[in-house]
Parts: structure tokens; C-alpha cells; sequence
């Protein structure tokens, strides 16, 4: 059983150096389009920045609108909810003075 010799070429430096000049080349072009792909990103990524930089009062306005509403809604539900505790408090006293006859008279 023989081995398979490998072709010798004929100048072994310049296949050598050609072989590492296309292995260059082709880095180069992935170092490229990694260098526009991170620059195309960071532009993206710059715009929004801005943009939200930008809208951050109206945000923070309608932060403070909601806040504000949120409490007009506990005033709102505190109001109705000590009503209903006074009108409880008045029909139990309604129906024990009827029970005990201090309403009526009789």
C-alpha cells in the first residue's frame, strides 16, 4: 500500500504566498463589512437615542398626567367609599332604634 504523494509545486514560496494573500483578502473584506455593519448599527442605535432623548418630556408629561388622574381616581373611590360607610352607619342606626323602639313613640 502506497502513500499519495501531495503536488509539489513548483515554487512552493509563492504558492504559499498566494494562498496567504487570498486568505488576507478575504479578512479584509469580513473586517469591512463588520466595520459598516457595527458603524450602520451605531448610527441606529444613535438615532434612537436621540429620538427618545427627545421625547423624554412628553413622556415624563404624561407620566405626571396619569399620576395625577391616578389620584383623582383614589379621591374619587375614598369620597364614594366613606359615603357608603356614613349611609351603612345611618341604616344600622335606623333599623336598631326602630328595633328598640326609640323612633317610635309608642
Amino acid at each position: 500500500m502506497s502513500i499519495p504523494s501531495l503536488p509539489i509545486p513548483s515554487n512552493p514560496t509563492e504558492s504559499l504566498l498566494s494562498t496567504l494573500n487570498g486568505k488576507m483578502d478575504m479578512l479584509n473584506s469580513i473586517a469591512t463589512a463588520v466595520q459598516e455593519n457595527i458603524s450602520t448599527t451605531g448610527g441606529l442605535l444613535n438615532g434612537l437615542l436621540k429620538d427618545f432623548i427627545k421625547d423624554l418630556p412628553i413622556i415624563t408629561h404624561e407620566i405626571q398626567r396619569l399620576k395625577g388622574i391616578e389620584r383623582s381616581i383614589f379621591n374619587l373611590v375614598l369620597m364614594v367609599s366613606i359615603t357608603l360607610a356614613i349611609a351603612v352607619f345611618a341604616l344600622i342606626f335606623y333599623i336598631y332604634s326602630r328595633v328598640n323602639g326609640i323612633l317610635n313613640k309608642t
